[in-house]
């Protein structure tokens, strides 16, 4: 079972994750952040149960909607939103932007601009890992929509031939992009299709982060062992536009959004927190006070740095050094 420790550690993630991606996102819509940007304001609770469950060592191949796993992981909010801004002094020089963006150092290995094409990048290092004799784990995160990709097909049965250390991470937030899933796909059991591989799975509340921390870390002790691969599903929901800039009402409407947010992750948390006499009004004034500082030196932090330099432009698209 949870501790309560962990449990107030997730709780303050949360909130950080929001008001960083709350902040972004009005970054972008006064055109300080460049390219898309696709926040998991919703999503919180997934995120940390899934981040706190990995070892540090694991690797973590994430989709463009896993800021929070970033933060979680221990990415410094102040590059990561110059990164964003697309200033020099972003985490990549402000060159990857949201949606490429990594943290080599806490193991979180970025992702790709080809729908659900991670999965086949994780399968093929969950394999080196397997081959090196390495002691880790790897995660692949993808939503519902790339779930109907061939790439992640492919990379699921080769995960189980080869028996790899790697849990699949579906992030079932209902929507892919404005097509609601009951429109692309029969069975919105995912599950389902794991039996396929003979790959064992399990579902997840998304909007609990306590049942999302358990069954990913069943999950990450099952790939331990040795036996192949895993799959599951978190069934989730985010309140904001799919990259915030396409109108949501034209496909759902805001008594749905309305509906998902009473069932929102940091309210339950923090009831359940209260309810322990873990917490009360003043603490969580100051909890929202220390992140509205954080996330504000950070917006400050990407506002006063430079652009990058024009004779940079053509930097890191091709290494200095081939080897055949």
């Amino acid at each position: 079972m949870i501790n309560d420790e962990l449990l107030q550690k997730m709780y303050e993630q949360m909130i950080f994750i929001r008001k960083f991606e709350t902040k972004a996102l009005e970054g972008m819509r006064r055109g300080k952040v460049f390219g898309s940007l696709h926040t998991g304001v919703g999503q919180e609770g997934a995120q940390v149960g899934v981040a706190n469950a990995l070892e540090p060592d694991d690797w973590a191949f994430l989709s463009h909607r896993e800021h929070g796993v970033l933060l979680c992981r221990g990415l410094d909010p102040k590059p990561f939103m110059a990164e964003l801004y697309a200033r020099k002094t972003g985490t990549f020089a402000g060159k990857s932007g949201s949606v490429h963006i990594a943290d080599l150092e806490h193991g979180c290995r970025g992702s790709c601009a080809i729908l659900g094409g991670t999965s086949a990048l994780a399968t093929g290092a969950a394999f080196a890992n397997k081959y090196k004799g390495e002691k880790r784990a790897t995660i692949v995160m993808f939503g519902e929509g790339s779930s109907n990709e061939g790439y992640v097909y492919e990379s699921m049965n080769l995960a189980s031939i080869w028996e790899v250390p790697l849990v699949f991470v579906l992030m079932n937030n209902k929507y892919a992009i404005s097509t609601p899933i009951w429109t692309t796909t029969k069975t919105t059991t995912f599950t389902d299709r794991a039996k396929a591989f003979q790959i064992p799975s399990a579902t997840a509340n998304g909007m609990d982060p306590v049942e999302v921390y358990e069954k990913m870390k069943a999950a990450l002790d099952y790939v331990r062992t040795g036996q192949g691969p895993y799959f599951l599903e978190v069934n989730t929901y985010r309140y904001n536009p799919h990259s915030g800039s396409d109108n949501q009402f034209l496909y759902r409407t805001q008594e749905e959004v309305n509906w998902w947010k009473q069932k929102d992750p940091i309210a339950a948390v923090e009831r359940l927190l209260v309810d322990k006499d873990l917490l009360d009004a003043d603490k969580i004034k100051e909890i929202n006070k220390k992140y509205d500082d954080i996330v504000g030196e950070a917006v400050e932090y990407a506002n006063s740095s430079p652009d990058p330099d024009l004779d940079e432009v053509f930097t890191h698209v091709y290494s200095s050094e081939v080897t055949l």
